[in-house]
């Protein structure tokens, strides 16, 4: 099953507008406490620990996506821009970054976003 892993989502209605989309897509929308943000991707999406400690959290939005067919993927992400939820930290799970763990892809998107000319 698809999965929709939500770090640092504090709007409620924003919160419920995702969780409503995941539902209507049959995905597994899944919160990511800040604690476990130095868990692996994978740990996450298995929904176990993987013990990492002594991290510093990020506090940003960050919409992390797991299996979603192609379609599937185009569409969630227009229904984001359409109701006005965007988030702008998002990644698709590769082979590559499953093994990061959240604040790897965090970093890493934040570096792309500053050379993009989006966030500083």
């Amino acid at each position: 099953m698809p999965k929709l892993l939500m770090f640092n989502i504090s709007d409620p209605k924003k919160r419920e507008q995702l969780k409503v989309l995941s539902v209507r897509l049959n995905y597994r929308c899944m919160d990511v406490p800040p604690e476990k943000q130095g868990n692996s991707l994978r740990a996450l999406l298995l929904e176990k620990d993987s013990g990492e400690r002594g991290f510093v959290p990020f506090s940003e939005e960050m919409l992390v996506m797991n299996g979603f067919p192609m379609g599937d993927l185009d569409f969630f992400l227009d229904e984001l821009r359409r109701t006005g939820n965007g988030v702008g930290l998002k990644a698709v799970v590769t082979e590559t970054n499953v093994s990061w763990s959240a604040l790897q892809l965090h970093h890493t998107l934040m570096l792309e976003a500053i050379s993009l000319g989006g966030k500083k």
